[in-house]
């Protein structure tokens, strides 16, 4: 039986329609990219040129391998841009692949609906009309169209506030006057800008003792902040009480200057654990920026930063983007791949074995020894089909086979809660963590061996973020 589990909902948009002929354009909405089971999500049609489709009713379905679940039927109504849109509640019932179908007589409109182990913040400054993963988007985009496809796609529209009003309470009030999902605040944090000696601290701290009031009067209000410079025990504490998403600014990676550090990856290395080390890093994203300023960063670049994130970062629940000027100074590839790593490397299951990962458990009274390796599943979704195999050298060099064993699944984390408890030891580490332990039998002689261990999906739909593990094993 299941243990029931907090999800969150993906909706990848698709505008097709089915029937043959048609002069109806339409396309499935969201009102949310990740609303947490539970809550109810609005599913919608929204329609537009054609003729008036004023009182039409339209039947809405989801799909999923449990079956189809009828969603409701509502009736379209004109809206302020001349479009069309009627929608209706719906609470998927388990984690999982759906297919959202939206009938309106004999023509379907089809969009597809992920709904995931834990929620998820992908968050863009600026915005652009490809993006299909965004949560969230600061500032709100001035053009009336291009908002509402966002909105429809189920992004967040954050307005961006500043600091450096004169008081606490000035200051919570002027956060308070936003006028759609939440806000965004720019350069909150401690960094010691220029000016006269202490004017920005104070700024700051003022700054930082204004959030628990904003969230206070405003619960529902989403929180984003992006931090600048480095955390501080100060600023992490109020972050911790009242931020819902902390932003760590790595803008850097498209500046090929100093860092103060001696490659980029030691620079995102320091932001990472600042935050691990103020136990804040559960609610912290890294934030890259992908302009072409000063040369930019290149596609592989990005792809490089994003792993290098995952990887040392785990936990980071989502990434942001500093989109900074419009199409005009990013790259498309780049726009690209940022706006699909939120797909590939944070909500599909997305596994990983590390070097650390890898021991040796002695056989004793007899009994033979076991190689046994962690492997994770970082990603959103439950991942199956696992193998991992065993190699005395490397596999791809002439490596023996040790043995191999397979894996029937990998929860996405949800994180520990009382309710685990009664599970046994594993199955607990699984459900909380997305860990399983792999073994196989081994008994050498002794003496040391390089051994290594490989993962493998049998399923296609999952990442494979790092596939070899490999420790010098000492048998005495």
């Amino acid at each position: 039986m299941r243990t029931p589990r907090c999800a969150v909902l993906v909706l990848f948009i698709a505008c097709a329609c089915c029937s043959a002929g048609a002069a109806l354009e339409g396309r499935v909405t969201i009102s949310k990219a990740f609303p947490v089971i539970g809550d109810a999500v609005t599913i919608g049609l929204r329609v537009s040129g054609a003729p008036s489709v004023e009182g039409r009713e339209v039947d809405f379905s989801a799909i999923s391998a449990g079956g189809t679940n009828a969603a409701g039927t509502a009736e379209l109504t004109e809206q302020e841009d001349g479009t069309w849109w009627c929608g209706v509640e719906l609470r998927p019932p388990s984690p999982g692949m759906y297919a959202l179908r939206a009938h309106m007589g004999a023509t379907a409109f089809d969009g597809k609906l992920t709904v995931i182990e834990r929620p998820m913040h992908f968050v863009w400054y600026g915005s652009h009309e490809s993006l299909r993963y965004a949560t969230a988007v600061t500032p709100p985009p001035k053009d009336a169209a291009l908002k509402q496809h966002l909105r429809d796609t189920g992004a967040a529209m954050l307005d961006w506030k500043g600091i450096g009003r004169p008081s606490v309470e000035v200051t919570a009030d002027y956060w308070g006057a936003y006028e759609h999902d939440g806000i965004a605040i720019d350069e909150i944090g401690l960094y010691d800008h220029s000016g006269p000696e202490g004017q920005y601290t104070e700024k700051a701290l003022t700054a930082l003792k204004a959030l628990a009031p904003f969230k206070q009067a405003h619960p529902d209000g989403f929180l984003a902040v992006w931090n600048a410079g480095s955390l501080t025990p100060l600023s992490a504490n109020y972050y911790r009480q009242s931020a819902d998403v902390v932003m760590l600014e790595c803008y850097l990676n498209y500046i090929r200057a100093g860092f103060g550090s001696h490659s980029f990856q030691d620079y995102l290395d320091q932001r990472i654990q600042m935050a691990r080390r103020m136990d804040v890093l559960h609610k912290c994203i890294i934030a890259l920026g992908i302009t072409r300023d000063r040369g930019g960063v290149t596609p592989a670049e990005i792809i490089n930063q994003i792993e290098y994130c995952r990887l040392a970062a785990p936990e980071c629940p989502g990434i942001a983007w500093f989109l900074a000027g419009g199409e005009q100074r990013v790259d498309p590839e780049v726009l690209r791949i940022a706006d699909e790593a939120a797909y590939t490397y944070f909500i599909k299951p997305c596994l990983m074995i590390r070097d650390w990962d890898l021991g040796f458990v002695p056989g004793a009274d007899g009994k033979p020894g076991r190689l046994t390796v962690d492997a994770h599943n970082i990603g959103a979704l439950d991942a199956s089909g696992i193998n991992v195999a065993f190699f005395l050298g490397h596999p791809e060099q002439g490596g023996q086979r040790i043995g191999s064993t397979h894996l029937q699944g990998i929860h996405a984390p949800q994180g520990w809660s009382k309710a685990l408890d009664e599970l046994p030891a594993s199955e607990l580490t699984n459900r909380a963590y997305g860990v399983v332990e792999a073994s196989v039998e081994w008994s050498p002689a002794p003496g040391s061996y390089e051994v290594y261990a490989r993962i493998h999906a049998d399923r296609r739909g999952h990442t494979l973020l790092s596939d070899l593990a490999h420790k010098r094993v000492i048998v005495r």
